[in-house]
């Protein structure tokens, strides 16, 4: 990702498994691969704004969209594989 973002963080390394930290599976912060998190950054959402994801499942990307909008706007999501909706459904 780079060291341009104040926003995201790369683990490098970890004595623990960072997706069953108390943490994570409280929602307090999510697991996402640059391939993910960049379109998001260089896309900018203000609150507001309607945004179309068409690659939307299983829904990393469109939970962050919201985060940025405020949850205020217009977010649409979806996924053109339909066996990805549920993951979608469930972020």
């Amino acid at each position: 990702i780079g060291e341009w973002t104040k926003v995201g963080l790369v683990v490098y390394t970890s004595s623990v498994p960072i997706g069953a930290t108390p943490e994570y599976l409280a929602g307090r912060y999510m697991i996402q691969s640059a391939s993910s998190f960049m379109p998001v950054m260089a896309l900018g959402p203000k609150p507001g704004e309607r945004v179309l994801d068409m690659a939307a499942a299983p829904g990393g990307k469109t939970s962050h969209l919201a985060a940025l909008m405020n949850n205020k706007g217009t977010l649409f999501a979806n996924d053109a594989k339909r066996e990805r909706l549920k993951s979608l459904v469930a972020n």
